[in-house]
């Protein structure tokens, strides 16, 4: 009877941790980035800046190592809609099974809304006609696009801060051109593209907030265009949502009267022990927190991005009164009160534990691999997208005619003129293209190597009563 007691729950446990495992799975799969994703960020200059791309990167690859995905940055400054159909062949050298587009900051045309603009009608007809080619380009983009069958994520362009009390004079209009922008793009997208994120108006909606308090402050920057740092974040943490990123880092619920485990998500405990003054047990996760890059400058207190995006809990219930020490790998990471313990700790805010420095040094090598991409683009795409065609023909040239083509424009140059240098640097860094491109595919590939080197790796936690008390 024991035995066949023994075998249904045995049974009955098996199934649990398959139904266990089945949900995990079914989580993980409700976010839109796929296992071994090529992802192709195509834009302007606000994407090339990389940053807002960069803190997409770090959050994937620290949550989600296992799947490990590929980066790669394909905007260009100063592009339109129809420059980005134009070199389409670029993007599609990196076989991308995700291209995000984000574009429209140049094709506003920032002349007819200039300060000194006198707005005639001549100026209010070519405004309706660069909103017209606009309107045209994008659909046929979207599917050009997705031709080759990546999933497409349509992105509204980032706000122009018109609200903002700055220095720099106002373009008046070109906000709510962008605004209009962004509308055609939620009303025709959707039937198109795997995706639509809306930077516009959650940009807006944050700026206007924070204006209430300062009205100085603006989510973009000083020249009221270009998002970088908090602006580029809180882009970041808005893709994000809207692609069904989990918040969940781990979460461990523990009862310290016997070890008993009430909670356990994407993290498993084991050797659990009480000791004389605490608890001490072992404990891996399957991800790691995701650090907040010091190119944020403060974007992450503008969203709920602990809340949302970045929560790794611990919680220990039933510990006896007392302020406790928190060590985890033979490090003191910091102290709680047996009160916070048991409503549970969010250690993705602790800088202090081992498992977050592990991550910063993950930071480092995401910022690495943003600023060699960006060297790439500037030295090799934006050069023969900008300076190395004549036309806007789709049909782009192959790599030994776009150094013909440089050489016999450099050779009509004075060579120290600023046009010959650019050519000269063009032609130095495109003798080493392949060498850019191995580096970039050898720096990702060792970034996914090193995170999951660092997750699923048991570790020592201990919860120690402390000799000090915490403040009230």
């Amino acid at each position: 009877m024991m035995k066949k007691f023994l075998k249904i729950s045995l049974s009955a446990l098996a199934s649990a941790i398959f139904a266990t495992t089945l949900l995990g799975a079914l989580k993980c799969e409700e976010f839109f980035f796929k296992k071994g994703d090529k992802v192709c960020f195509a834009g302007d200059s606000i994407t090339f800046a990389g940053e807002y791309m960069a803190h997409i990167q770090l959050y994937c690859v620290t949550r989600f190592p296992e799947k490990n995905l590929e980066f790669f940055n394909c905007g260009i400054s100063g592009d339109k809609a129809f420059g980005v159909k134009s070199r389409t062949a670029g993007i599609f050298r990196y076989n991308p099974t995700v291209i995000t587009l984000m574009i429209g900051m140049n094709d506003v045309e920032s002349g007819l809304y200039g300060p000194q603009t006198k707005v005639t009608d001549a100026v209010l007809a070519k405004r309706e006609a660069v909103d017209k080619r606009y309107f045209e380009t994008m659909p046929a983009l979207m599917e050009l696009l997705t031709s080759e069958g990546a999933r497409l994520v349509a992105i509204t362009p980032s706000i122009y801060d018109e609200t903002a009390v700055l220095k720099r004079e106002n373009w008046a209009g070109r906000a709510a051109t962008l605004e209009k922008y962004s509308a055609f793009i939620k009303d025709e997208a959707p039937a198109r593209v795997a995706l639509v994120v809306d930077f516009n108006s959650f940009m807006t909606q944050i700026n206007l907030r924070e204006q209430q308090k300062d009205p100085a402050f603006t989510i973009v920057g000083e020249d009221r265009v270009h998002p970088r740092g908090k602006g580029a974040f809180v882009m970041a943490y808005k893709f994000l949502k809207d692609a069904g990123a989990p918040a969940c880092v781990a979460e461990l619920e523990l009862d310290a009267a016997n070890g008993e485990v009430s909670k356990s998500e994407n993290c498993e405990l084991s050797n659990f022990k009480k000791t004389k003054d605490g608890v001490r047990f072992e404990l891996s996760e399957g991800s790691l927190p995701m650090p907040v890059m010091d190119i944020a400058e403060g974007g992450e207190k503008l969203v709920d991005f602990y809340k949302d995006l970045n929560r790794e809990i611990l919680c220990v219930k039933n510990l006896a009164d007392g302020d406790y020490e928190l060590a985890i790998g033979g490090s003191i990471a910091g102290k709680y009160s047996a009160k916070q313990l048991a409503e549970g700790v969010n250690l993705a805010e602790n800088t202090h534990t081992y498992q977050y420095e592990i991550a910063l040094s993950i930071a480092s090598c995401v910022a690495e691999y943003r600023q060699k991409a960006k060297d790439f683009v500037f030295n090799i795409e934006q050069i023969e997208h900008h300076n190395l065609k004549s036309d806007m023909a789709d049909n782009p040239l192959s790599d030994a005619e776009y150094v013909a083509l440089a050489n016999e424009k450099l050779s009509k140059l004075d060579p120290k003129s600023k046009d010959a240098k650019l050519l000269q640097r063009y032609l130095a860094a495109k003798a080493k293209q392949g060498e850019y491109l191995r580096e970039l595919a050898k720096l990702r590939f060792e970034l996914n190597e090193k995170v999951n080197a660092a997750v699923n790796v048991k570790r020592v936690y201990e919860l120690k009563l402390a000799h000090t008390v915490l403040e009230p």
